[in-house]
């Protein structure tokens, strides 16, 4: 056999090797843990606006956005969850950061967050004991959830699907509000950029059927409401 051939088979054997017994050295752990890329992490030079610097104490959080307007719905939930403003420099929001907010009128409402970290990708969701349409409640359980590389390919295809940075905050005028259902919150804090849609109970097969689907692995890799749930809403 050539011994060009015959490395070359030395070589894949090794590659094999390091897969499944995970005896891959530094290189290979730092690729696995490399940031987001692409859409996920750089959004375009246009996008959003420029994030504001933390330091208030009970700052608006969406002063300055078409949600303002919401603030004491959309805030009150947030509030009761013990979140803070998506801003630069502030807690744990190292790098790039994204927060749905999941607020059905008559079940608690969901945030889950995904942060950059030294180690890699975590993904933070709480649930609280109200009803979204109604009082809050209090936080009713939390969770912290290492992503694997698998997941940051998911949610990194996801992302670009959904094009989250090019979509306006709120939908068009003539876009279909309902009294019931459920409001689907995205604020995305990339590069000094940041960025915020709402939706009110999108469409699978509509036009904002990717942000959906986006959401929806969120909602579900959080493990915090059944998708037989989600769906209703």
């Amino acid at each position: 056999m050539p011994k060009r051939l015959d490395g070359m088979k030395s070589t894949l054997l090794v590659a094999v090797m390091c897969v499944l017994l995970g005896a891959c050295d530094d290189r290979t752990v730092t690729t696995a843990r490399s940031p987001i890329q692409g859409v996920l992490a750089t959004p375009p030079p246009d996008a959003g606006s420029v994030a504001q610097r933390c330091g208030q104490v009970n700052a608006p959080f969406f002063s300055g956005t078409m949600l303002s307007s919401q603030e004491d719905w959309y805030g009150g939930q947030l509030r009761a969850m013990g979140e803070t403003q998506l801003c630069e420099g502030g807690g744990d929001h190292v790098g790039t950061t994204f927060r749905l907010t999941w607020i059905p009128s008559f079940h608690p409402s969901v945030t889950v967050r995904v942060i950059t970290a030294p180690d890699g990708y975590r993904l933070i969701g709480k649930i609280l004991n109200g009803a979204g349409g109604y009082e809050p409640g209090s936080v009713a359980h939390e969770t912290t959830i290492a992503l694997s590389v698998g997941d940051v390919s998911i949610l990194t295809q996801r992302f670009a699907e959904a094009r989250f940075w090019e979509l306006p905050t709120i939908p068009a005028p003539d876009s279909t509000i309902g009294l019931d259902g459920a409001q689907w919150i995205l604020e995305g804090l990339s590069a000094g950029r940041y960025h915020v849609v709402d939706r009110w109970s999108p469409e699978p097969a509509g036009p904002d059927g990717a942000f959906r689907h986006l959401a929806e692995w969120l909602l579900e890799r959080s493990g915090l409401v059944p998708s037989s749930l989600v769906k209703e809403y």
